[in-house]
């Protein structure tokens, strides 16, 4: 009998989650034709992506990117055998705005990316990955 662990996902497939990320694909989330070649499967290998909002996008550019990663992550529903998706936010303040702005995207992640993590903010994301694991923005 499988035991569910949060998010009801399976104990064992928790277990094997980090041997499934494998070649990890890290894109600017502004890279507007990811959707189209996941699809048309043009990286057979691929079972994985990171959609950088850090350091791949300059702060000008940051409210666009956004808007591009919503459009993605949506033409990505109902992908069968879509890779793991993960979103690298820029800070515990910015990984609240973009979980509330994905919305109903969110279900398709795997997780985000917590960058320069460190004593002087993982505090901050502990508490935040903890809300956004039960439910509570």
């Amino acid at each position: 009998m499988k035991s569910m662990g949060t998010g009801g996902m399976a104990l064992e497939e928790k277990e094997l989650l980090a041997y499934r990320v494998g070649p990890l694909l890290y894109v600017p989330a502004n890279h507007s034709g990811i959707a189209e070649k996941v699809r048309a499967r043009a990286y057979p290998c691929l079972t994985s992506i990171a959609f950088c909002l850090e350091d791949a996008i300059r702060d000008e550019a940051l409210k666009a990117s956004e808007d591009v990663l919503k459009q993605t992550l949506s033409a990505l529903q109902n992908v069968p055998e879509a890779p793991l998706l993960f979103v690298r936010v820029r800070s515990p303040e910015h990984l609240v705005h973009i979980h509330r702005k994905l919305g109903a995207e969110n279900t398709l992640l795997t997780g985000y990316i917590l960058p320069k993590f460190d004593a002087s903010n993982g505090e901050a994301y502990a508490c935040l990955v903890e809300m956004l694991n039960h439910g509570r923005r």
